[in-house]
């Protein structure tokens, strides 16, 4: 069951590899209770958002299908050529920037450190304006 920041909204999708197919029921959009064709490498979401922690390196464009919600779409995350510093709090970070601009103008920042198992800001901007910004405010990584 997946639910979404502050929504009461609840579904529930079941990945069948045997069958190659998922499908959705719950609170999901009359037009995606269809089953959908799986294919090699789909992901959902939160695996969409560890693959890019996993796989961000500068300047790399990496490409998911996500597959959640009753649909599936390509996702394209690209990296910044550099890492930025970032202070979150009395954090400081050299992060990479990755970004993904979805149809419609909309887009999903993300800062990526090394070595941090999340990301340390995700900026969401719908029509050009700042819509949901968070930002980690401790970290004790394993050594600490």
């Amino acid at each position: 069951m997946k639910r979404a920041f502050l929504s009461s909204r609840k579904s529930v999708g079941v990945y069948d590899w045997n069958t190659r197919s998922a499908r959705w029921t719950g609170d999901v959009k009359k037009t995606r209770t269809a089953a959908i064709a799986l294919q090699d490498g789909d992901m959902s979401g939160l695996l969409i958002d560890l693959a890019v922690i996993r796989d961000a390196e500068p300047g790399r464009t990496m490409h998911y299908r996500f597959v959640d919600d009753g649909r599936a779409r390509e996702h394209t995350w690209v990296v910044s050529p550099q890492t930025e510093g970032v202070s979150v709090g009395e954090l400081s970070y050299e992060a990479m920037r990755v970004e993904r601009v979805e149809d419609g103008g909309d887009q999903t920042i993300l800062w990526v450190a090394k070595g941090v198992p999340t990301p340390i800001r995700i900026l969401q901007r719908e029509d050009g304006h700042d819509a949901t910004d968070l930002r980690l405010v401790e970290y004790k990584g394993a050594s600490q």
